[in-house]
């Protein structure tokens, strides 16, 4: 019994109709790549927008640290997570005495939300700005070094719900969760 094969127009019509399916799904797989590509681009974006500003020292042993939102949605969830000073690598900080919870929301344009960041030596002592005895008997007090070496992190939640860590003027990163 013989097989019928079909005609070439049908074999040509139907590759014709595969080739098109196969185009359709690559082109709506390449767009949706853009589309997600350029809403992490968005959040990136607005991410930028949330400035840490290390202030003058603010006492003994430590500075202040302001956090404000120049974005057009609110940022949530605003926590510290450390701090550096280049100069000073054997510092650390000290544990938060102020007892300030985490900003919950800091709206765009509104007052920054604020803390205090001290450091301590290998022996908990305070680090910056502590009488230090010279060698003739007196008493010297260091400077705190520039506020351009204090190296702040922040962590908060972007209003989409992303999450994001960022070191003083460096770029934010997204942290996958």
């Amino acid at each position: 019994m013989p097989v019928n094969w079909g005609s070439i127009a049908d074999w040509a019509a139907a590759a014709g109709t595969i080739t098109a399916s196969v185009a359709a799904l690559g082109i709506a797989g390449m767009d949706r790549r853009e589309r997600k590509h350029e809403r992490e681009e968005a959040d990136l974006a607005q991410a930028r927008l949330v400035l840490i500003t290390v202030e003058s020292p603010a006492g003994p042993g430590g500075y202040r640290v302001r956090v404000e939102n120049f974005g057009a949605r609110p940022v949530l969830n605003i926590a510290f997570e450390t701090a550096t000073i280049d100069e000073l690598p054997l510092v650390r900080v000290a544990p938060p005495t102020d007892g300030r919870e985490p900003e919950a929301v800091l709206q765009p344009g509104r007052a920054p939300a604020t803390f205090f960041v001290a450091f301590v030596d290998e022996q908990g002592e305070t680090a910056l700005g502590q009488a230090v005895e010279d060698a003739h008997g007196g008493f010297r007090y260091p400077l705190a070094p520039p506020t351009s070496s204090v190296k702040v992190t922040v962590r908060y939640t972007d209003a989409g719900g992303v999450q994001w860590v960022r070191t003083g003027d460096d770029a934010p990163r997204r942290v996958r969760t």
